[in-house]
């Protein structure tokens, strides 16, 4: 499933957001009417490869924690602080993401 995002609900979201931030990744997040995924993601963080394969990283972990938890839509944006990201760091955040979600 895509989840892609726009420029509309991009300052949608940033407009008035929540975040989660760890070591190495932030989430800002806010209720949105669909669920959407979105990344800041610039080159100066690493060639192409390997932003394509944090992007897919993220997507597969948002769709696990979408998917097992049933959360309420929620427009998200991915911002790294670098590329040394492993995949049980990037699945931690959104856990974060989904535990505090759920509590809400």
């Amino acid at each position: 499933m895509k989840f892609s995002i726009n420029r509309c609900v991009f300052n949608h979201i940033t407009s008035s957001p929540s975040y989660i931030k760890t070591k190495v990744i932030t989430l800002i997040y806010r209720s949105y009417g669909a669920d959407c995924l979105g990344f800041v993601v610039p080159r100066v963080l690493g060639p192409a490869n390997q932003r394509n394969r944090f992007r897919r990283q993220c997507r597969g972990a948002f769709n696990v924690i979408h998917y097992n938890n049933n959360i309420a839509s929620v427009g998200i944006i991915v911002k790294p602080k670098s590329m040394d990201i492993t995949y049980s760091q990037i699945e931690g955040a959104f856990n974060k993401l989904s535990n505090k979600l759920l509590k809400n």
